[in-house]
C-alpha cells in the first residue's frame, strides 16, 4: 500500500511540473504566432512603421535598417490572401531559479500567396524574452524568399 502511495505521488508531482512546461509552451507558441501574423498583416499592408516595431533595439540601431525595411517593403509586393501555419526550425529557452531568463524562436511561414500572385516564405530570428539583454528583445533578423529563390533580408541574426 505504501509503494502504491508513493507511485501516486511520484506521478502526481510529475503532472505538476509538466503542466507548468506545457503552459509555458502555449504561451510561446501563442506569441509566435501572433508574431507571424502580424509580419504578414503589416507587409500586406505596408506598414512600414509597424514592421519596424517588431525588431529589437539592436538591429533597429543599425545605420542600414531603415534602408533595408524599404527594400523589404518594395520586394513584397500584394496583399497575402493565404499562407500555410508557421513551423519552428529552432527555439529554445534558458531558465534561472525557475524563471525564464531567455526565450527564442526561429519560425518559418511558407507558401505565402499574394493577391498579385506572387508566391514567398519568411523565416526570422526573434528574442520573445531575454533578461541579461533587453536591447535584443524582437525580431534580429527577417528573410523574405520569393519562390524563385531571391531573398531580401532585413538585420542580422544576434546570438
Amino acid at each position: 500500500m505504501k509503494k502504491k502511495i508513493k507511485f501516486m505521488l511520484l506521478v502526481y508531482t510529475l503532472f505538476l511540473l509538466s503542466a507548468c512546461s506545457l503552459r509555458k509552451d502555449i504561451h510561446s507558441y501563442q506569441k509566435i504566432e501572433t508574431e507571424c501574423d502580424e509580419i504578414v498583416q503589416y507587409l500586406s499592408e505596408d506598414d512600414t512603421e509597424g514592421l519596424k516595431s517588431m525588431f529589437c533595439n539592436m538591429t533597429r540601431s543599425s545605420s542600414e535598417f531603415d534602408k533595408q525595411i524599404q527594400v523589404a517593403m518594395d520586394y513584397f509586393e500584394g496583399k497575402v490572401i493565404e499562407h500555410d501555419p508557421f513551423t519552428l526550425k529552432n527555439d529554445g529557452s534558458s531558465v534561472e531559479n525557475g524563471k525564464i531568463t531567455r526565450l527564442y524562436s526561429s519560425p518559418h511561414l511558407t507558401g505565402i500567396v499574394t493577391d498579385v500572385g506572387k508566391t514567398y516564405e519568411i523565416k526570422f530570428y526573434s528574442y520573445i524574452i531575454n533578461t541579461d539583454d533587453e536591447d535584443k528583445v524582437g525580431i534580429s533578423k527577417l528573410t523574405i524568399k520569393t519562390d524563385n529563390g531571391n531573398e531580401c533580408i532585413i538585420g542580422e541574426y544576434i546570438r
